[in-house]
């Protein structure tokens, strides 16, 4: 399973791009930057998970459609639970704010198509495995279990915590990697928690209903304007934990 992190943050200033993670190079994993790669890596695109609706998660797709919209003649197939299916089309392809690409080139043959898919309802694509889990954000949102040749792979979305995620992850036999957000400094622990993010300290607390001690741990979504705030408060000297934080154009290998 090869991961690829087109973009890590939580918000988008020159050099910090919105969050996207390319798996196995035709898979997207949330799309706020969706349309930063190079034209090919676009054109290999065949699927894309939507954890939740916000823009710096979604606002990628529009220009990453118009970008190939008449270089194939494919599908391109988003997947996300139902109100997010529901908020995409009527807030982002309604031919208001943007074009209606499930309608073009026609309805028979759209460029793109919108599935809904269950919590807990397992989808196959090419040998992957992808199942949404339930997560608490400020709106309708999902983390994604993954995977792909007995190898399991976590994606948590936005969230402030999520017990059934943490059921389900800890009834598997083992978890070898997991991204999980983090936006705040624990400064701003009021804002993380009116906004339904994750800063350090709640991290913290997260991470202690995780049974699974051996799995990898990246970090995304940090703002970059507190980048040097959160990385002090991640990384205290007296706390020992195994955070990596994730860096754009990084490949992960799980």
């Amino acid at each position: 399973m090869k991961i690829k992190v087109v973009g890590a943050y939580g918000a988008a200033l020159s050099g910090y791009h919105l969050t996207t993670f390319i798996l196995n190079d035709n898979i997207a994993l949330d799309a706020g930057s969706l349309n930063r790669m190079d034209l090919e890596e676009q054109l290999n695109i065949d699927h894309i998970f939507i954890t939740h609706a916000h823009l710096d998660h979604i606002t990628g797709i529009a220009f990453f459609i118009d970008n190939i919209f008449s270089l194939t003649d494919k599908t391109i197939h988003l997947h996300a639970i139902p109100p997010v299916i529901k908020a995409i089309r009527d807030h982002l392809f309604n031919s208001d704010v943007w074009v209606d690409f499930t309608k073009l080139p026609d309805s028979g043959t759209p460029r793109i198509d919108f599935a809904t898919i269950e919590y807990y309802e397992t989808m196959d694509v090419g040998g992957v495995e992808i199942t949404p889990l339930p997560t608490n954000h400020i709106v309708p949102s999902s983390g994604f279990h993954i995977k792909q040749d007995g190898k399991n792979f976590l994606y948590t979305g936005d969230m402030i915590e999520a017990p059934e995620m943490w059921d389900y992850v800890n009834k598997l036999d083992y978890l070898d990697a997991m991204i999980i957000e983090v936006s705040f400094p624990d400064r701003l622990l009021n804002i993380a928690k009116v906004s339904k993010h994750l800063c350090p300290s709640l991290l913290r607390e997260e991470l202690k209903k995780l049974k699974h001690q051996e799995t990898d741990i990246y970090i995304y979504h940090i703002k970059p304007m507190f980048i040097d705030d959160i990385v002090q408060d991640l990384f205290p000297k007296d706390v020992d934990l195994a955070l990596q934080l994730l860096y754009e154009d990084e490949i992960i290998e799980i």
